[in-house]
């Protein structure tokens, strides 16, 4: 997880950023004139990306019965060839406090269903610098090519409530003697001193509430290249439309923390992806000074899902009604 410090090193970034670019590539222009007729500095903001919070059951314990395979949150009873009798060999657990009494206590929680939570993204702020050539004239249209790199980051915590299916059994040791530590079962000797009831007795079934606590962090760096089309509605007043390829580098990391009845859940999960798609767009520009305008601009992306998570807990995050708004200024070699 980012310090709480994080934020505010982000903004001072971006102030640096919109800042000094335009001196930096200003005092470069003799040389950037040889190759691009512009560039603009633009602020950004994604907008209607959304992410959808998956739970989905991590074990299948099954019918209080012998006979058949038992898997849990924190263990697992699986059938051998002692379950004619229904007894196994085959079996396992997690932590030390999960035997108690003479019994191994193994438990399952089950979502309602597949529970998929959706939330909007939170608004989110990030800069843009793009240049630009005009290639061809037809009429009174300007057609030109642009390149562009940007960055992006923003956090989405979200809280939700829930309910699960809570199912604990309890397995006794055949013999009645103590249980071999988990450590001592990852490689047993083998024989009846490991033996143990296939036929679980499930003392308890229940709804139990819970919370949740997730949090998202994502960092995007993006680097697109099209065409555009523009035209002058006035002596200060142009419209353009753009039409290109798109690459975001997005980095995301995501944290839950749940809270259900006794149990207290909690994982990390990291992944990075360079993602490909397509934008569309239109650009509004005023000139107020000579070579300087400013800029108003939107643009729809087309971009691949990006998924991570495991079996149990996932982030599925969705670009496919997104799109960029974008402020800034321009200034004409």
């Amino acid at each position: 997880m980012k310090l709480p410090l994080a934020p505010f090193i982000f903004h001072c970034r971006l102030f640096l950023f919109v800042g000094f670019t335009p001196a930096f590539l200003l005092a470069q222009a003799n040389e950037l004139s040889q190759w691009v007729d512009r560039v603009e500095v633009r602020g950004q903001t994604l907008l209607k990306a959304k992410v959808r919070y998956g739970m989905q059951p991590g074990s299948t314990p099954g019918d209080a019965v012998g006979g058949i395979n038992h898997s849990y949150d924190n263990g697992f009873v699986n059938i051998d060839s002692w379950s004619v009798v229904n007894l196994t060999n085959n079996w396992g657990y997690e932590y030390e406090e999960d035997e108690a009494n003479g019994f191994l206590n193994l438990y399952s929680l089950q979502p309602l269903e597949e529970t998929s939570l959706t939330e909007w993204f939170d608004p989110n702020f990030g800069g843009e610098i793009l240049f630009s050539k005009f290639i061809h004239m037809i009429e009174e249209y300007a057609i030109g090519i642009e390149a562009g790199i940007g960055y992006m980051e923003t956090s989405q915590p979200f809280l939700d409530v829930f309910q699960m299916d809570w199912i604990r059994d309890r397995y006794q040791h055949w013999l009645g003697s103590a249980f071999p530590s988990p450590e001592d079962k990852e490689d047993p000797p083998g024989g009846q001193a490991f033996l143990i009831s296939n036929e679980p007795i499930r003392d308890t079934t229940a709804l139990l509430d819970g919370t949740g606590i997730r949090e998202l962090e994502l960092e995007f760096l993006t680097l697109r290249t099209g065409f555009f089309v523009e035209h002058a509605i006035n002596k200060n007043l142009n419209a353009a439309i753009h039409l290109g390829l798109i690459g975001v580098y997005l980095d995301v990391e995501y944290d839950y923390a749940e809270i259900i009845g006794p149990y207290h859940l909690s994982e990390m999960f990291n992944e990075s992806e360079f993602l490909w798609g397509g934008y569309l767009g239109a650009t509004f520009s005023y000139d107020f000074a000579k070579r300087w305008s400013f800029i108003s601009s939107a643009k729809m992306l087309f971009l691949e899902d990006f998924y991570l998570g495991s079996d149990t807990r996932s982030a599925f995050i969705d670009f496919s009604d997104s799109y960029l708004l974008q402020l800034g200024v321009r200034y004409d070699f």
